[in-house]
C-alpha cells in the first residue's frame, strides 16, 4: 500500500489529513455519496498516511474541484392508482452488497475484512447510504470480522442494511405514511437462500447471530429479498473503487443525475 509518508510532506501540501477526510466523509454522510467510499478509505489511515494514501487524496480532491456541480436531485415519480391518495403510501427499497475481504486491495495492513454497504431509496430517491468495514453486529466500535465466506459478508450487509431501514420505516410511519414490505435487492444467491431457510448447516452456523435476524424479518413479511445482478446492484457503488465507466452509470443514478 505503499511506503511511510511522514506529517512533512502533507505539510508541503498544505494538507492536514484529520481535517480533509473528516471533511469529505461530511460531504459523503449528507449530500455527496459518490464521495463515500474514498473518504471510508482515507479515514483508515488518516493518522498513519502513505505515499499511495496521499496520492489517493490528492485524486480526491482533484475529482471535488472538478465536480462541485454534483448534487443530489430528487424528484418524485408514483404509479399508485388515482383512488389511493399517493402522498400517503410510499415505496421503500433497500439495495445491500459486499465486497468480501475488500481491503486487501485498499489497506495498508489488510486484515482481509470484507467492507458493506447499503443504499435506501425512498420512491426512487436515495435517502440513506452507507459504506463500512465489517464489525461483530454492525456496531461501530464492535469488534472487526474477517467473514469466511462471500455468503457471510453479504448476509452482514443485508442485516446491517436493515437495521438503518427499520429506523427509517418507523418515522415514516410515525409521520402518519404507510409502508408496506420493503423490497430487498442482493446479488448473492447464498445470502438469499440464508434468508429464507429454516434451520442453520455445517456451512451458516459461524454466521452472527445479529445477522440472522433479516431470517425474522423474512418470516414477518416485514422484507422481501429479490436477487438482483451485480451490475445492477447499486449498493455496490459502495463496497469497492469501481472501474469509471461503472462508476459514473451508478454515481448518476444513485445522484438523479439521469
Amino acid at each position: 500500500m505503499g511506503t511511510e509518508f511522514g506529517q512533512e510532506e502533507y505539510d508541503a501540501y498544505g494538507w492536514e489529513p484529520a481535517s480533509v477526510v473528516g471533511s469529505a466523509q461530511w460531504c459523503a454522510t449528507n449530500c455527496r455519496p459518490d464521495l463515500t467510499v474514498i473518504s471510508s478509505v482515507l479515514g483508515s489511515e488518516r493518522h498513519d498516511p502513505t505515499v499511495a494514501g496521499m496520492k489517493n487524496m490528492e485524486r480526491m480532491l482533484r475529482y471535488v474541484s472538478g465536480t462541485v456541480g454534483k448534487c443530489m436531485v430528487y424528484s418524485h415519480s408514483c404509479t399508485i392508482p388515482s383512488r389511493v391518495d399517493k402522498r400517503r403510501i410510499l415505496e421503500l427499497v433497500l439495495y445491500a452488497d459486499s465486497d468480501w475481504a475488500g481491503d486487501i486491495k485498499v489497506a495498508k495492513n489488510p486484515q482481509s475484512r470484507s467492507r458493506g454497504g447499503h443504499l435506501l431509496m425512498l420512491v426512487g430517491c436515495a435517502v440513506h447510504w452507507q459504506s463500512k468495514l465489517r464489525t461483530v453486529g454492525g456496531k461501530e466500535d464492535g469488534q472487526s470480522v474477517v467473514d469466511l465466506s462471500s455468503a457471510s459478508a453479504e448476509i452482514g450487509a443485508q442485516s446491517e442494511g436493515c437495521r438503518r431501514m427499520i429506523w427509517l420505516k418507523r418515522a415514516l410511519i410515525s409521520a402518519g405514511f404507510e409502508i408496506g414490505t420493503v423490497k430487498v435487492y442482493a446479488d448473492n444467491t447464498a445470502s438469499i437462500s440464508f434468508a429464507h431457510g429454516q434451520t442453520l448447516t455445517e456451512r451458516t452456523r459461524h454466521i452472527h447471530r445479529n445477522d440472522s435476524f433479516v431470517r425474522e424479518m423474512v418470516r414477518n413479511g416485514e422484507i422481501e429479498i429479490e436477487y438482483i445482478k451485480s451490475e445492477n446492484n447499486l449498493a455496490d457503488f459502495f463496497t469497492k473503487i469501481l472501474p469509471l465507466g461503472t462508476y459514473r452509470k451508478l454515481r448518476d443514478l444513485i445522484m438523479g443525475l439521469e
